[in-house]
């Protein structure tokens, strides 16, 4: 796929994989997120998506709509463990693309700017914030009431870190091991932040606001 570049060129498009990590144990609410984050991500023109699933049995559970491939790991929930299998056994793209099921941003304007970033770029935030909605607003984006709500900076439930959703090169992610597996669920992502601003890599922030949908506490 091309698309024209700054230069007014024809350029190649970058190749990216998306990876889901989910759990088995879904709700109705983190079911319709994942059914609707995966509606809209073929905006991104992904290579191909992973759903990577963690399951304790080593079967496929989670609803999964027809369409991306599946990558089922034996485990309670463990997000590391489920996102280095994907990327080592099931993605060959340039890209990683690494999203959690619940976070959704305008993915058409992601690829744009993603596109028009320089060459050397290694590792990229998608948003600027990710904002926590509450449940009547993320029903009416799922309902397509509304496209992608414009949060002002006073009113958002909470403002989450970024690292729901990042895209890192696949070689640099393999290189570094990808995830440290100690950790279940929170707090990898810090660490590989922190081992990437040790190889001195600048992440790339693209301007743009992402959005977790609402869904029950686990």
């Amino acid at each position: 796929t091309w698309h024209t570049c700054a230069a007014g060129k024809d350029c190649k498009m970058r190749s990216v994989d998306v990876v889901v990590p989910v759990s088995s144990v879904l709700d109705s609410d983190r079911r319709r997120a994942l059914e609707f984050v995966l509606s809209r991500i073929s905006d991104m023109q992904p290579a191909s998506v992973v759903v990577c699933e963690c399951s304790s049995d080593g079967l496929p559970h989670a609803p999964v709509p027809s369409g991306p491939s599946r990558a089922v790991v034996k485990s309670p929930w463990n997000k590391p463990v489920a996102v280095n299998e994907a990327v080592q056994k099931h993605t060959s793209a340039e890209w990683i693309f690494v999203l959690d099921a619940d976070v959704a941003i305008d993915f058409e304007q992601v690829r744009a700017q993603f596109e028009r970033l320089p060459d050397g770029v290694k590792f990229v935030r998608p948003c600027r914030s990710i904002a926590r909605l509450g449940r009547e607003v993320s029903q009416q984006m799922m309902d397509g009431l509304v496209a992608w709500p414009k949060l002002p900076e006073k009113g958002r439930e909470e403002v989450l870190v970024t690292g729901g959703a990042f895209l890192i090169r696949r070689d640099l992610f393999m290189s570094l091991r990808g995830f440290d597996e100690r950790f279940d669920i929170y707090m990898e992502d810090t660490d590989l932040k922190h081992r990437l601003m040790a190889l001195k890599v600048v992440p790339s922030v693209l301007d743009l606001q992402g959005y977790h949908l609402y869904h029950t506490p686990l």
